[in-house]
């Protein structure tokens, strides 16, 4: 993929992802997979490795879901971080995981 293209891609994956974020969290109303989700976000993770100039400041990868409806007005703090099992799909995935879990 030649750079012109691999921006134009990263612009189209931040705008995809930005729009099933807010379809998920704020509407209640998915339009893909979780899968499909996860393989969208991973790719835009790989060119923005690739291609650090463009990793914008507030770029989907950056972020934990979306904003939340608050119907009951409740706002909770955690004490203890909620750990993420983002992005683990085979086995080793898990295990690595689960190591770096046990270190903090």
């Amino acid at each position: 993929m030649d750079a012109t293209t691999a921006k134009e891609r990263i612009e189209e994956l931040r705008r995809q992802l930005d729009e099933y974020n807010r379809r998920y969290y704020v509407d209640n109303a998915p339009v893909v997979s979780d899968y499909e989700f996860d393989m969208l976000n991973l790719e835009l993770r790989r060119l923005e490795e690739e291609h650090p100039e463009w990793k914008a400041s507030d770029t989907p990868t950056g972020k934990v879901g979306g904003k939340v409806k608050r119907e009951a007005g409740v706002t909770v703090e955690h004490h203890i971080p909620m750990l993420s099992i983002q992005d683990v799909f085979t086995k080793e995935e898990v295990t690595e995981w689960a190591d770096g879990v046990r270190t903090m």
